[in-house]
Parts: structure tokens; sequence; C-alpha cells
């Protein structure tokens, strides 16, 4: 039976990858496959886990993957690593970097690690995680549902996630997102390029007066506001066009149903 609900998840989210579903569509028959299921053993968590390679980038539907019941707390310690990646079902994930030479991962839900060359790698089914890491780390977060907060990463970070919000504090390097829903705050001392993909998501990003980044801001029905003074400004309703100082970096935001909100940085 547990294979059975596993090849039917999977199924579920490769339609809606394909576009053959809608978030929706794809959400109720999630809820209807876990309805019908039995609870989870050791063995079928461990195939779900694995499942998780499976998912796709962006999947715009929520999965209830609570397992806290059974939960134990543990926390591990890996040499430091390029870049951590991070691909979960649901709970919090936080990613804090230290000034240490080692990462730290305390965890309360099902979560699998292991080392990939130069990369940490996790794969966690439910439950919150929380990373402690060399400021210096490429960041990947790849979830379905929950909050994910990112603070003093110097490295490039990327997230795609379907529901839940995203904050960030004190980051440099540059940023790609994809999201679904959620509020999003990114709060970046120092950025390269921005590439933001979002479908309802209410966006801030906030950044130095001194930065420099060539602009490009769209909406189908959200608002756009700015705090900066653009050159060669071109604005419409559901447009922003223009330069911050001088173009050395770009900032592109594409937000088809939410607001976008660039905003000085104190």
């Amino acid at each position: 039976m547990w294979r059975c609900t596993l090849n039917e998840q999977m199924r579920i989210l490769k339609m809606l990858e394909d576009g053959k579903i809608n978030a929706d569509e794809a959400a109720r028959l999630l809820e209807a496959v876990k309805s019908s299921s039995p609870p989870y053993g050791s063995r079928r968590r461990h195939r779900i886990i694995n499942g998780l390679e499976h998912i796709p980038e962006i999947i715009a539907a929520k999965i209830n993957g609570s397992f806290k019941h059974a939960c134990v707390k543990t926390t591990k310690t890996f040499p430091s690593k390029e870049k951590i990646v991070f691909k979960g079902i649901s709970g919090d994930l936080k990613v804090l970097g230290k000034a240490e030479d080692t990462i730290t991962v305390e965890q309360d839900g099902f979560v699998k690690t292991s080392e990939e060359a130069n990369a940490l790698v996790l794969k966690g089914l439910g439950g919150d995680v929380k990373i402690s890491t060399p400021h210096k780390t490429d960041v990947t977060v790849k979830g379905v549902s929950g909050n994910i907060a990112v603070e003093d990463i110097d490295g490039s970070l990327l997230v795609k996630s379907v529901s839940g919000d995203i904050h960030t504090q004190n980051l440099k390097g540059d940023f790609q997102g994809a999201f679904v829903s959620g509020e999003v705050r990114l709060d970046y001392e120092n950025l390269k390029n921005i590439e933001i993909s979002a479908k309802a998501a209410n966006i801030t990003l906030s950044m130095s007066k001194k930065t420099e980044a060539s602009i490009l801001i769209e909406t189908l029905d959200g608002d756009i506001k700015c705090d900066f003074a653009l050159k060669d400004e071109e604005k419409t309703d559901h447009t922003l066009k223009g330069t911050l100082n001088k173009a050395t970096s770009t900032i592109s935001i594409r937000n088809e149903h939410g607001d976008v909100h660039l905003v000085k940085r104190d």
C-alpha cells in the first residue's frame, strides 16, 4: 500500500509540473491520497525520502507532511562545504551564517543528510531544521510548505517554494527565486543579481542606496513601489524599468498577483 501511495503522489506532482492539472486540483488529489493511506512506517518514510529526488522543482500545491508525532530532536556536525542543498516537504527551515568552519544541523523531523563532493544535501519529510554554516556558503532550498529564514550568508541563494514566508537578513551575493505564495522579505547588504518569478507573493527587497543595478519589475495586477530615484525610469501601473546608479548588476522580478516594494536599507 505504501508503494502505491508514493507512486500516486509522484504521478500527481508530475501532472502538475506538465500543466495537466492546476494547483487546487493537485492539492485535492494529494489530500485524497493521504487520507486513504495507512500510518507511516519506517520503511515507507525511507522510501518517501528517496522519492524527494523526483519532486518537481516548482510544485504548486501543499503536501501536509506532518510527522512530528514520531520525531526525535538531533544535532549533527559536518565539515564545511561550498554548498548546502535542502529539499523538503513541510516544516520551517532556518539557515544562519556563522564565523566557524563546520556545519551544524539541528532537526526535530525526519531529515536524511549526505555528503556529496563539495555539497551537504538534506532531504526532509517534516519538522523544523536549523543549519549553522560558514558565511561563505551557497544555499539551495526547494520546499513545498513552511517558512524559510536565511541570515548572514555571503554566497548564491536559490529558493523555490510553494507556500510559506521567506525572510532574509544581511545577505551578500546572488538570489534566484520561484514562489507560488507567501510573504517574501529580502534584505541585502551587497547584492549582485536578483531574479524572481512568483505567482501570488508579496515581495519586499531591501537594499543599499549605493546598489548599482538595472531594474525590471513586472506584475499583472499587483502594485509596484520604489523608494529609489532611478535613471531613465519608465513606469506604468504594472511595470517599472530603470537604473539605480549604474547597471553593474541586474534585478528582475515578475510577480503575477502580488505586490513588489523596493526599499532603502537602513
